[in-house]
Order: C-alpha cells, then structure tokens, then sequence
C-alpha cells in the first residue's frame, strides 16, 4: 500500500465509535453476545466468547488510536478546520482505487482484501479523515519562502577526532577561497570528493527548508544573492559550503506542490508528537 496512515486502528466498538462521531455508514453493527459468530466441528463461538479476546489482544491499541484520532479532531475543532464526510469519502474511494492498483479486481475484491487486513470502513475513516485534518491543519505552516534550493560541496571528516575535522574544515576553507576566486563550481567540487552522485548531479541536493541549516548558514543565505556561496559549516554530514539556486518565492507551480507535499509528510509525526505533549491524557484500562 504506497499511501501513508499515521494511525494503526484495529478494533473499535460501536459505542466508542459513536462517541466520537463517525458516521453509521461505516460502521459494523456489534452482534449481541449470545450469536454464535463461528462453528468448528459443531463447536459454536459465540460473540461473548470472543469479546473478552479482542480485549486482551487488540484493548490496548485501540483505545490509543482512538484517543489519537480524538485529540486530532478536538484541534481541528479548536482551529475551526472541517473535513466533510464528502472529503472521506473521496479519500476511501482513492484509497481502494490505489489499492486496486497492486492487486487486479473488481473493487469488492479490493474491498473484502482490506477487510481481510484489517482495514474495515471505520478504520479507513478513522485514518483518513485523521489524516485529512491533520494535513490541513499543519498545512497552515507551509510558507514556500522559507525554502531554497541550494548545491553543496562537502568534505568528510574521516573521524570525529579534533585534529581531523580541523583538516576538513581547512580543505572546506580552501575550496571556499578557490571559489571566491573564480573557480569553476565542478572543479572545486571534483577536488573535493570522489562521490559518483554528487559530482553527476553538480552537487545539487535540491530545496531545503532553511530551518534545516546551522544557524550561521541561515544567516547568510538570507543576504547572498543568487549563485552565491555561504561560508562552510558543520553539519551533521561534515564540512559544508552551499550555494544558493533558487528561494521558494521563485519556485514554479509544480515545485511549490511538491514542497508543500514533502513539508506535510515530515510534519505530521512532530505535530502529533506536540499535541500529545500539551493535552491531558488518562488511560484508565490496563
């Protein structure tokens, strides 16, 4: 499956479901405890046989999803962000259709093979309308002029031990200088690694978000001009000089798009890691 969920909900009872507002639609009704839900050799397996063992084996997951997927709908609610049935729906629907995708079928095929995995109608919509409004919410932070697309020369420290990253940082300097001087960009860039990847794409690593760059870094970056070099830094990949491509202000249509889809995958886990921290939280089954 190539979409990302950030929740794992497995098992939710109709009464938590309806608590926490989720449509009827997606719901299964709960047998009452006396069905017999399975026989083996005559043997019956009533509901209540099998309550007490989703309990024990999927209890305490669930009602951490659930909780989950509640504190992500009280923020919405907070911030005033909606998401219509309407949007899950579509969500479902290009769900299953992607699914579909890897496995050749009608979509009732796709749909009894979800079922199969666990992936029911309300777990589907607990999921996606969690991810849609989580999307929307973090969403509110994108700001594209707080990216650039830069290139880099890097040199690695063949240890951490200080003697060696000073040599790196002297080579980096050098290599700045030369740069400085007039330098070609590749040849600079050739006498300092022998990197296949990095000297095929010319050192160009892309856009960035510039909160990503040592501070020192960031505050050049946001006086050079175009073409320009910062001065090297150390990063956690070594001694590094970047130039400055292209700010995202000047990035195209379909760059933007790719920024802002990128922007929202990296922060849906810190978001949530946030929200956690910051709200009262009680299990109270153990």
């Amino acid at each position: 499956m190539t979409r990302c969920l950030p929740f794992a909900l497995l098992i939710v009872s109709a009464s938590a479901l309806a608590q926490v507002s989720i449509p009827a639609k997606y719901r299964t009704a709960t047998p009452k405890s006396t069905t017999v839900v399975a026989k083996v050799n005559g043997t019956a397996i009533t509901a209540a046989d099998v309550e007490p063992m989703l309990w024990n084996w999927y209890g305490k997951q669930a009602i951490e999803d659930m909780m989950s997927y509640v504190l992500v709908t009280q923020d919405a609610a907070k911030r005033g962000i909606v998401i219509s049935d309407a949007e899950v729906d579509k969500a479902i629907h290009d769900y299953v259709l992607e699914v579909q995708k890897t496995r050749p079928g009608t979509e009732q095929d796709v749909t009894n093979f979800l079922n199969s995995q666990g992936f029911t109608t309300s777990r589907l919509y607990v999921r996606l309308k969690s991810t849609l409004l989580i999307d929307r919410i973090v969403t509110a932070d994108f700001h594209k002029d707080r990216f650039v697309k830069v290139a880099t020369i890097i040199v690695k420290p063949a240890s951490a031990s200080a003697s060696v990253v000073a040599d790196a940082i002297k080579r980096c300097q050098s290599a700045y200088d030369d740069l400085k001087a007039g330098k070609p960009w590749d040849t600079v860039l050739m006498s300092m690694t022998n990197d296949k990847g990095l000297i095929e794409s010319h050192g160009v690593i892309g856009w960035r978000e510039l909160g990503l760059f040592p501070q020192s870094a960031q505050d050049e970056m946001a006086t050079l001009k175009l073409g320009q070099y910062t001065h090297p830094v150390q990063t956690q990949f070594g001694i590094q000089i970047f130039r400055i491509d292209a700010r995202g202000q000047d990035a195209s249509a379909a760059e933007i798009a790719q920024l802002k889809s990128s922007y929202i995958t990296a922060a849906r886990p810190s978001y949530m890691k946030d929200l956690k921290a910051k709200s009262s939280i009680q299990l109270l089954v153990k």
